[in-house]
């Protein structure tokens, strides 16, 4: 018996491909594309600690000791976390409930973990004791593994150090992304990602920042993000972009997890998160930074194809478990 611990609706939907009729889903979050229906009585759900209110978050860790107890009482062995970049999986990851434990690499960010080198010379630089006392709430006073997480930026990473990982449902193992039919589908499409909502930047400022790109480019198509807000989604429809299949076109994007799948899948690949690296903070331009170095990929809209190959993959696997 295994429990599978998601965090998104595409977690859940890997691991429907290979869940066993007593096997259990944790889901940590409240997504509205879930349909839990179909797991019966075997789907567990729990609030995202880090969505919650402050005074929520007070009497979080006693509500973790009832998820555990329960948990218990299923008697299930072994467990497999999807990213292990939450608060709950990680603690969940670091009981000692299970006699075996595997994380998924999940996306992109799966990497940024305390053994990060750009994530010590952050905290060397810029730890706090504000963000001190953050790790305390969030782990509690008692909780041994404190240590192990470290902050970068507005988030909280969890360290998976000697962790095995799950390769059959990573990223970069399961992708399906098509190549192109250049004669057939010419040009190339945008791949749209909500920065703005993450980093709290102008809507607006952010449309015409992609806009402007777009048109040098002359791309006229776009791919948006499932949590692209409506506002955005009418600015770009209004300045003239219509929404297509990415499958069958040239991937023009920022840095998303999508575009290394489809770089690995052989596709024409192009970024150009330098030319918005400015409305990035700090912490998350440093990542966008060091990735780019460490796969040696363009990231300045120079129609530079990618080239990623899966050994990088396993070399970053090896820095951060």
């Amino acid at each position: 018996m295994k429990l599978f611990v998601c965090n998104h609706a595409y977690h859940l939907q890997k691991a429907m491909t290979v869940l066993s009729w007593n096997d259990y889903i944790l889901f940590i979050g409240n997504d509205s594309r879930l349909e839990p229906k179909k797991l019966k009585d075997r789907m567990l759900q729990i609030n995202l600690f880090e969505e919650l209110p402050i005074h929520k978050k007070v009497w979080f860790h006693i509500q973790f000791l009832f998820l555990i107890l329960k948990l218990r009482r299923l008697n299930i062995r072994a467990a497999y976390f999807f990213g292990a970049q939450d608060l709950i999986s990680w603690k969940l990851l670091k009981h000692g409930i299970f006699d075996e434990c595997k994380v998924i690499p999940d996306n992109l960010e799966f990497y940024l973990r305390p053994q990060l080198p750009l994530v010590k010379k952050f905290q060397a630089e810029k730890d706090t004791l504000r963000k001190s006392l953050k790790v305390l709430l969030y782990c509690g006073l008692s909780d041994k593994n404190a240590f192990q997480v470290a902050s970068f930026g507005s988030r909280l990473l969890y360290s998976i150090k000697e962790v095995e990982l799950e390769d059959s449902l990573a990223f970069y193992s399961s992708s399906n992304i098509p190549h192109i039919d250049r004669e057939a589908y010419p040009g190339s499409i945008f791949i749209s990602q909500p920065y703005y909502l993450d980093y709290s930047i102008d809507i607006v400022l952010w449309a015409n920042r992609i806009h402007s790109i777009l048109v040098q480019r002359g791309c006229n198509y776009i791919k948006f993000h499932q949590r692209d807000s409506p506002k955005f989604r009418d600015i770009m429809k209004e300045l003239g972009y219509s929404e297509r299949d990415p499958r069958h076109y040239a991937k023009l994007g920022i840095f998303s997890t999508y575009l290394f799948e489809a770089a690995l899948s052989g596709d024409t690949v192009e970024s150009i998160a330098g030319l918005l690296i400015d409305l990035f903070p700090a912490s998350y331009k440093d990542f966008v930074l060091w990735m780019s170095s460490y796969f040696n990929v363009s990231i300045d809209g120079t129609a530079k194809r990618w080239t990623i190959h899966r050994e990088q993959f396993n070399k970053l696997n090896a820095l951060v478990t």
